[in-house]
């Protein structure tokens, strides 16, 4: 064998053994545009973060995500009626704070907003009826389904 189908061998030998252990890489879910948040969402509000409750979740394959739970004073309801300005909103959300070990294509969950910041929410109802424990809410769209319009207040 001459010694450039030699270097060849050798070199796509090489290649082939680092592309099989190089991971895939976990690809983040593309974002929604403006027209996308807005048919896909059934509510679609503005309002000030009162409060953020956390809890931290394990995940069974390994990492960690955090579930939050928004508590929204509702300024505008620009889609869907069942809030009106005044009415408190409770928004669930989620973000991943221990990355999986061994990642899936996917979203890391949403941008979670500072409390006191202004929000516009685009959030689909969860409702569950005939479930064993209906649930009833609002769930932000993922993965940009909330968007600060005002930093919080000094």
């Amino acid at each position: 064998m001459n010694r450039s189908k030699l270097s060849m061998t050798w070199s796509l030998t090489a290649f082939a053994v680092v592309v099989s252990l190089v991971r895939p890489a976990a690809a983040e879910a593309p974002l929604l545009t403006a027209s996308e948040l807005e048919s896909q969402a059934t509510l679609a509000i503005t309002g000030r973060v009162l409060a953020i409750y956390s809890r931290r979740v394990s995940r069974p394959a390994g990492g960690a995500q955090t579930h939050y739970l928004l508590e929204i004073d509702v300024t505008s309801c620009e889609k869907g009626g069942d809030v009106r300005p005044g009415e408190l909103a409770y928004v669930r959300c989620w973000h991943v704070t221990e990355p999986d070990p061994h990642p899936q294509p996917g979203t890391n969950g949403h941008v979670i907003p500072r409390e006191g910041a202004v929000i516009r929410a685009f959030l689909v109802g969860s409702e569950q009826p005939g479930a064993s424990r209906p649930r009833r809410g609002w769930d932000a769209l993922l993965p940009n389904g909330l968007i600060e319009v005002e930093p919080p207040r000094p």
